[in-house]
């Protein structure tokens, strides 16, 4: 069956399961329920792997992927009355592209993804540091931090935590990734520290360094940065009202023939109109 056949079909599996779940919910049981919704889920899960394949089909290089950034998919939304489960509802979410996925399913150089290893060890080096952690966990966690050989081999200095060091490995695994997109500056660093940690909430005093996922995930949002010249922002609890979320769209670019390398000449790629596209090589404000 062709993609968008298969694409097709699921769509309509997705919509008769959402009236499946929505009747069950009315007289069936609990287990009932959640059997349904794993149906659903799992119809979600097969229609994004198709839709993925085809965002990677679409995209020529790994520049074009930077912009782009995410795409779109199917979900659904529970419905609920004062606190008890009533239905669920279509609805979409976005799905960051993956970028060492894309790049295996393009048979892209993945020298990047051991640079970003090492990075994290560097970042996990930082953190500890600068909470003051005993030199006894600072070797630990040098001697024994989780990363393939390749990147085990890198060596991070002298100075492997300093503002400058980090920004430079930051700078590193882009160039390595996709070389003349732009410069890595040091709001992307405040942008990935700010993101890197979260409370350890089994053990008190102690904090969890992001996994090589995690961390590929910032670095994605730092280099779309790089490559549409974009600037960050913050939510917060504004006086008397709640935050409204704004749901962002993906930069437009032109379909272009697939290249079988990844340094080949970037194409410059149209956006949206809040959106500004730097080429590659031109200097980013």
């Amino acid at each position: 069956m062709a993609t968008k056949d298969m694409k097709n079909q699921l769509l309509a599996d997705y919509e008769a399961k959402i009236a499946e779940v929505n009747k069950v919910c009315t007289k069936g049981t609990n287990a009932e329920v959640e059997g349904k919704l794993v149906e659903l889920a799992n119809i979600e899960k097969e229609y994004r792997s198709l839709l993925e394949k085809e965002v990677f089909a679409s995209l020529p290089d790994i520049h074009e992927a930077l912009v782009r950034h995410h795409f779109e998919t199917i979900s659904h939304k529970k419905i609920t009355d004062e606190g008890r489960m009533t239905g669920v509802e279509k609805s979409t979410k976005n799905v960051q592209i993956d970028l060492r996925k894309f790049c295996e399913y393009k048979s892209f150089d993945l020298a990047w993804f051991y640079e970003m290893q090492a990075l994290n060890k560097r970042l996990t080096l930082r953190v500890a540091m600068n909470l003051g952690v005993k030199p006894e966990e600072i070797k630990a966690i040098n001697n024994s931090y989780s990363m393939d050989k390749l990147a085990a081999e890198i060596e991070l200095g002298k100075t492997p935590t300093s503002d400058t060091q980090v920004v430079k490995h930051m700078q590193k695994v882009l160039d390595t990734l996709s070389p003349d997109e732009g410069k890595v500056n040091g709001h992307d660093l405040a942008y990935v520290l700010s993101c890197y940690t979260k409370k350890n909430n089994k053990t008190a005093l102690r904090v969890v360094c992001s996994k090589h996922t995690i961390l590929q995930s910032l670095l994605m949002d730092v280099f779309h940065r790089v490559v549409t010249n974009g600037v960050y922002s913050v939510d917060y609890k504004k006086d008397g009202s709640q935050i409204t979320e704004v749901k962002e769209t993906a930069p437009k670019t032109e379909k272009k023939p697939a290249t079988k390398k990844s340094s080949a000449k970037k194409p410059e790629a149209a956006a949206e109109a809040d959106t500004i596209i730097a080429k590659k090589g031109e200097a980013v404000a």
